[in-house]
């Protein structure tokens, strides 16, 4: 399994964003455009126009969303947050309140709350009731006014969300169950860069995320990503770059690997002749991830923050590109992915997905602890072949040195100001990393 992590963490995790954005995108924000204008809601997200929702929810919603209060698979085509709120939506709302307190190992009241007349009085009891907490906490959540009319309106929906999603996230913070993550800083003069090392596959359990990283994107004036997640282009450039031209085909680059292959891809329904015009690149990082894991990309680091810059109106900008890294992938050595493919299968063949959805739950609840010592190990040398060494340093080395220089540019330049900065957990963490290159510079990157 310790390989299959290993390939996680060094290959999928660092180029499967530009595969999985190019799917589908469960967001209500309209194609992670920002709005132009100078209203009042400059400095707000634009909504996809078939969605009813109201700005001042957008933050609170958003949140919902990933920590799975009201999660993706609830955000459907013409959703309307502003109707009032049923029966049913109470319900779901108060159990996946639950259900996340819960997972993280918080109490709960075991007894079901009785929904009634579902007005904003109630839905404050009901949370009250919930956590176990007296009527001072709800200052805590709820910002309207004591009105007993007020109180007794009926609430919306979008109202309701935002009231769950705050409570939970202040008894999560009071019990210091949020997310690690791995957060650096480093600073030259009046300049200074946060830096986040992402999972870019992500689940529910890894929101949210510590509050100081929270607020170090708040006070940033950029934030930046290996490529800009909001690029009109980019299912452009992925899908150009994942099919052969006219000259080529997988057959032929594959060889006999290509026949053991055939049957994983036909049963996920892509026709024969279209898998032939797939490069290798495309077919193992396809194969790499178990189809049913459908809101890994959803649910990734580089969404939630790409998500809240657009909501903050905070300028996105990219360190790499989507065609450089398109084009890295379509150049690398055709035998290195033949013999990967042909491990893969093997390891499908005999386990299923087991141990791969295994390996990505470790990295995913390393990043949730914080833990950094199971990412360094897999990303030393000891017990691989040359072979595969070779190729992981092709996709590192040249990179981290690229994006440190990158990073060096940005803390030299005169304008005192704060960057955010996000790139895959492996550009972080170990010590040859674009994190050792900036130290190597003279740098002091400290770990928060």
């Amino acid at each position: 399994m310790k390989k299959f992590l290993r390939y996680f963490i060094i290959f999928s995790a660092l180029f499967s964003f530009i595969f999985v954005n190019a799917g589908v995108n469960n967001s209500y924000l309209n194609d992670n455009l920002p709005i132009k204008s100078e209203n009042y809601y400059t400095k707000k997200a634009k909504i996809k126009n078939n969605i009813k929702l109201s700005y001042w929810a957008l933050y609170d919603i958003n949140d919902s969303q990933f920590y799975g209060i009201f999660p993706f698979e609830r955000n459907k085509e013409n959703m309307d947050f502003t109707k009032n709120l049923t029966l049913d939506d109470a319900k779901y709302l108060y159990k996946n309140t639950k259900d996340k307190l819960n997972s993280l190992n918080i109490n709960t009241n075991d007894k079901e709350f009785n929904f009634k007349n579902l007005n904003r009085n109630e839905v404050i009891s009901s949370i009250l009731f919930l956590v176990n907490k007296d009527e001072s906490f709800s200052q805590k959540f709820f910002y309207g006014l004591q009105d007993k009319d007020y109180l007794n309106k009926k609430i919306s929906l979008q109202e309701s969300i935002c009231l769950y999603t705050r409570a939970c996230k202040e008894i999560i913070g009071e019990e210091n169950k949020e997310s690690q993550g791995y957060f650096y800083k480093v600073e030259k003069g009046n300049n200074k860069i946060y830096l986040l090392g992402s999972i870019h596959l992500g689940i529910k359990e890894m929101y949210p995320i510590r509050s100081e990283i929270i607020k170090a994107l708040n006070e940033s004036k950029e934030i930046y990503f290996e490529i800009d997640p909001t690029d009109p282009e980019l299912s452009k450039i992925y899908k150009t770059n994942m099919y052969y031209d006219s000259k080529g085909n997988l057959e032929n680059d594959l060889g006999q690997t290509y026949n053991r292959l055939l049957p994983f891809l036909l049963q996920r329904g892509i026709p024969k002749e279209r898998i032939n015009k797939i490069r290798p690149w495309a077919v193992y990082n396809m194969l790499s991830l178990d189809e049913k894991n459908i809101y890994g990309s959803s649910y990734g680091i580089e969404n939630y923050f790409s998500n809240l810059a657009l909501i903050n109106n905070i300028p996105i900008k990219e360190l790499e590109s989507a065609k450089f890294q398109a084009k890295l992938l379509k150049n690398f050595d055709t035998d290195m992915y033949a013999s990967m493919i042909e491990d893969l299968i093997s390891e499908i063949e005999i386990n299923g997905y087991k141990n791969i959805n295994q390996s990505l739950y470790l990295t995913q609840k390393d990043w949730i602890d914080g833990n950094t010592k199971n990412l360094k190990a897999l990303t030393e040398d000891d017990g691989y072949s040359q072979a595969q060494i070779s190729f992981d340093k092709a996709l590192l080395d040249k990179r981290d040195i690229d994006m440190a220089k990158k990073i060096d540019k940005l803390l030299k330049e005169e304008n005192n100001k704060t960057i955010f900065v996000v790139v895959g957990a492996s550009h972080l963490v170990p010590q040859t990393s674009a994190r050792g290159i900036l130290e190597d510079m003279g740098y002091k990157v400290i770990k928060l």
